[in-house]
């Protein structure tokens, strides 16, 4: 009797443990409303832009992204503000547009593979601001999207060469 009460005690804590951090969740998906444009929240999205003239992402336990490589941008420069949290973000850019990217990383991990020029003043210029927690933020341009170069050799080396076949041997 005492050992199902210990069980049902802990399964009351176990729930009301989750409600409470799926309470606090949605509270701060409200408060990321009223700051960003677009909220991502436990899911996966994917937006390709035609033209941009700025926007503003919030992602929690989401995967976001954001596909800028074939947009006109609005005027001759533009934000993106990111804000992350459990969350990976990748950002695609054109390769003409000159990118400034700064920002605040807690415990997350950036990859920016576009070079910021600042004597350009003639190409388009993107600001990047972000602000990411337990999250991955990757920037690159369209002629990177997908370049990991691997090298595999022709044939792996599992020890002898000259052993075609390996007999393993079956219980019985």
């Amino acid at each position: 009797m005492k050992k199902s009460k210990i069980i049902g005690v802990a399964g009351l804590a176990a729930i009301a443990g989750g409600g409470y951090a799926a309470y606090k969740t949605m509270t701060k998906v409200k408060v990321l409303k009223a700051t960003y444009d677009q909220v991502i929240a436990f899911n996966g999205s994917e937006k390709k832009y035609e033209t941009f003239e700025g926007d503003s992402y919030a992602a929690i336990f989401a995967g976001v992204e954001i596909d800028l490589s074939q947009a006109k941008m609005v005027g001759d420069s533009a934000s993106l503000r990111i804000y992350a949290e459990f969350a990976g973000v990748e950002i695609i850019v054109p390769t003409d547009w000159n990118v400034k990217v700064d920002g605040i990383a807690d415990k997350a991990g950036v990859s920016n593979q576009v070079d910021y020029r600042p004597d350009d003043t003639t190409s388009k210029r993107l600001t990047i601001d972000y602000n990411i927690k337990y999250a991955g933020l990757e920037i690159k341009r369209v002629d990177q999207e997908d370049s990991i170069e691997i090298e595999i050799e022709d044939e792996p080396s599992f020890g002898d060469p000259d052993i075609d076949e390996v007999e393993v041997p079956t219980q019985s």
